[in-house]
């Protein structure tokens, strides 16, 4: 905090990772692995403009550096570098008056990627950007008792376009337990940087993803201030981006629909412990094929309980994904991926000078065996040490 109408913050963060691919096909590739590297650095910016005016901001740069080696490839493929940069910038200035609240902004990102391989340079810094510019506001009516919310918001890539998103929702409060939700409207998604340009998986041929989502649902307060949530979805994909094994490279899904029921209960307890739990029933299908997306579970559900001290923080959650439709690496055809359960661990420590928080997370606690993708066993118990730093 540098006063108390500027709040400034940063976050460092750094990843690797190595994964072997044992097998292309039929054949065994003991020596092929990917390798993963990507930092990031985020500066958020909170400032208080006057009575009911607030800004918030954030800059942030990232840079992966995936990479390939396989010294065995009988095509002479034995070697990928890629190096990929991104920079990206959003700016938001809200104001509050009489009943409404009504918020401006805008969003900017650069990406520039270079990627050399066996055969030569395949990328030499391509670069693309895009830049958001959005709108939202919203009305309260019937003694706060109602709120009407809506947006629009408008998208420009250098390299697919620009596209025009609106959206509208509405929430009724029908007493002090109950509330009334319902929301609408469409979206643009353009292809990532890693969909267009990484190895193995890339296809810079890639289309954005356009959609219109609705949605409708209930909140109920009860006991001690615990909430239910329901919530029924249905969201219909054009051109939605997954990867296709037989291809091996990331295809466009002519169209798909999402649909289901989420529920969520949330509580706080005791003064300094808060429980939450959620469930989610979906159906997502290729509506070209009518087969089930790949990697989708019908049934997920999650569970955290926490404590939020002055000093320490800690979260325990236990996640459950049930059975999917994957396809096999190996010969193409459709399996299924088991259920598994897994446990993490969150806890953030008293500050140990000035701004300096240390925090540690253990993903995966109890070294669980599961794939999230069929043929890749997921990683088993994993560490996370670090500092967060606050002015």
């Amino acid at each position: 905090m540098v006063s108390e109408d500027v709040r400034v913050g940063a976050s460092l963060r750094r990843e690797t990772g190595e994964t072997g691919v044992p097998f292309v096909g039929e054949t065994a590739t003991p020596n092929r692995k990917t390798f993963a590297d990507t930092t990031s650095l985020t500066v958020p910016i909170a400032v208080t403009l006057g009575k009911g005016t607030s800004l918030e901001a954030a800059a942030s740069v990232v840079r992966d550096e995936p990479r390939f080696e396989d010294p065995d490839d009988p095509w002479g493929f034995t070697e990928s570098e890629t190096d990929a940069r991104r920079q990206q910038a959003r700016v938001v200035v809200s104001h509050e008056w009489s009943a409404h609240r009504l918020s401006v902004g805008a969003d900017w990102e650069r990406t520039e990627v270079t990627n050399r391989d066996s055969y030569g340079l395949q990328l030499d810094g391509e670069t693309t950007s895009t830049w958001s510019a959005f709108a939202e506001d919203r009305l309260s009516l019937a003694s706060d008792r109602l709120a009407v919310t809506t947006g629009l918001r408008y998208d420009d890539h250098s390299a697919f376009g620009s596209a025009v998103s609106p959206r509208v929702a509405v929430s009724y409060r029908l007493s002090d337990a109950v509330k009334l939700r319902a929301a609408g409207g469409s979206a643009f998604r353009s292809p990532s940087t890693g969909e267009l340009y990484y190895p193995f998986s890339g296809n810079p041929d890639l289309d954005p993803e356009r959609s219109v989502s609705w949605e409708a649902g209930a909140e109920w307060s009860f006991w001690r201030g615990a909430v239910l949530e329901a919530t029924a979805f249905t969201t219909d994909v054009t051109d939605l981006i997954q990867y296709d094994f037989a291809a091996q490279r990331n295809v466009n899904v002519g169209r798909a629909r999402l649909q289901g029921v989420e529920t969520a209960l949330r509580g706080t307890f005791a003064p300094d412990l808060f429980a939450r739990a959620s469930y989610t029933l979906l159906d997502a299908v290729d509506r070209d094929t009518g087969l089930p997306l790949l990697r989708r579970p019908r049934h997920r559900a999650s569970g955290t309980v926490g404590y939020a001290g002055k000093k320490v923080n800690a979260e325990l959650t236990g996640s459950w994904v049930g059975e999917r439709d994957d396809v096999d690496a190996t010969t193409f055809e459709r399996v299924v991926d088991a259920a598994y359960f897994r446990l993490d661990v969150a806890v953030t420590l008293p500050r140990l000078v000035g701004p300096l928080g240390p925090f540690v997370r253990v993903t995966n606690l109890l070294d669980a065996d599961y794939v999230e993708v069929a043929g890749y066993p997921s990683p088993g118990r994993r560490w996370t040490v670090g500092l967060d730093l606050t002015y």
